[in-house]
């Protein structure tokens, strides 16, 4: 079954994924989401258009995900990046 658009409105914010340490904040993460549901927007884009598919691991990626899903607790829709791009490796 395909999906059409129709059932997509509104606003969606493609949320920045917060780092400390060069680790996800997921605090952080989670007072952002729950700043964007309190104050009116429609929907999610977590990992998109932001640097995070080109930027987090696999893990930290699906941690992204899961967090989001997690707090947004169908208050609004979600609609990540499924897949990242590059697999964060050592320079050296």
């Amino acid at each position: 079954m395909t999906t059409t658009g129709k059932n997509i409105q509104g606003a969606f914010t493609a949320i920045v994924t917060p780092m400390r340490d060069g680790k996800v904040d997921e605090q952080s993460l989670t007072d952002l989401i729950n700043f964007q549901i309190d104050n009116g927007i429609h929907g999610l884009v977590p990992c998109g258009t932001t640097g995070e598919s080109a930027t987090l691991g696999f893990d930290e990626h699906k941690r992204v995900i899961d967090i989001t899903v997690q707090v947004v607790d169908g208050r609004v829709r979600s609609l990540p990046e499924p897949v990242p791009t590059v697999q964060q490796k050592p320079l050296n």
